[in-house]
Parts: structure tokens; sequence; C-alpha cells
């Protein structure tokens, strides 16, 4: 019998997550106080759980240097993207593979936004493709779940610390449990 979905997500963070988000905080950090920013919000368990796994591409990439740290585009919502939307409610999957997108987004629309930023995400957002023409605006302001991804994009932004309660994991992972996918719920 294969691991239900919230066990391959303990794993990914347990085992994975002590690797560097920027040079402050540690991945399995980042995503706790995300999703705290996300509860405290009041959310609902489906956005929670996008600001808990949001960065979860860069745990299923192979390990990179933390010096090389946005120095290249790995595109780590794509591959979180694919790799949730077998396990979670589609609105997961749809605003994770989005928030690369919020930031270019912001870039654009936001005066004064990619001073806040810090120098290395200045660095993969080039590779990103930088600030977003006004075709792509357009089309990022019509899609329908665009305001979450700026909402989870905000929570990211303000999630470069690292006094994080690790232990909160499980806190976090029970509130996922709501977000799978009807079919999965009863594997977890």
């Amino acid at each position: 019998m294969s691991p239900s979905p919230i066990d391959e997500l303990r794993a990914l963070f347990l085992v994975r997550g002590d690797r560097r988000y920027g040079e402050a905080t540690r991945q399995i950090e980042h995503a706790i106080h995300c999703a705290t920013l996300a509860e405290r919000e009041g959310s609902p368990a489906w956005l929670v759980t996008v600001a808990l796994t949001h960065d979860i591409g860069h745990l299923l990439l192979p390990a990179t240097d933390p010096a090389e740290f946005g120095n290249d585009d790995d595109h780590h919502e794509d591959v979180g993207a694919r790799w949730l939307e077998d396990r979670f409610d589609p609105r997961v999957a749809h605003v994770v593979g989005a928030h690369v997108n919020a930031r270019r987004y912001l870039c654009t629309t936001e005066p004064g936004y990619m001073r806040s930023i810090p120098v290395e995400c200045l660095r993969t957002l080039a590779h990103q493709g930088g600030p977003m023409c006004s075709a792509e605006v357009t089309s990022f302001d019509a899609d329908p779940l665009s305001k979450e991804a700026l909402r989870l994009l905000r929570w990211d932004d303000r999630s470069r610390r690292s006094e994080v309660d690790g232990s909160r994991l499980e806190h976090f992972l029970s509130i996922a449990r709501l977000a799978l996918r009807p079919v999965l719920r009863s594997l977890a």
C-alpha cells in the first residue's frame, strides 16, 4: 500500500525541510510561517494548504547549493503544482502554480514592490521572465484565483524569518487533510 498524501508531505518536510530558503530560513520554517499567516487571516483549509505547500517543488527537486539560491529558475511552482494536483483540491495546485506569476504581476503593477523583495528573489525573477507585459497582466487579472495567488505571495514575502515552531507541522498537516481530494481523504 502506498503512503497517503499526508504521509508523503510529512516525509518531504522532515527529510528535506532543512534545505535553506535564502540565507536565514529553512524550507520547513518558511512553510510553517506562511501557513500560520494564512490561518491567522481565517483562510479556508485549502488556502492554508496552499501556504504550507507553495514551495514544495523545491523539496521535490534535487538539492542545490544554498549559495546558488536565486541564481536560476528551477520552475519549482510547476513541479509543486503537478505533484499537488492529484492529491489535493484543484485550487491548491492552481494557486501554487500561479505564485511566481503573482510576484511578476506585483513587480509590474505595484510601484516600489521590486525594491521590497530580497536580492535573491530579484535574481530569480530575472530567470522567471521579469515583470509582466500588459497581455500577461490582463491574463493574470482574468484568473479566478488571482486574488488568492496575491494573498499567498504576501504571506510568502512575510515568511522569511526562522523563529517558527517546527512542531506546528502536524497541526498544518491535519488542516491539509481537509483539502485532500475526496477520494483520498479515507487514506489519510
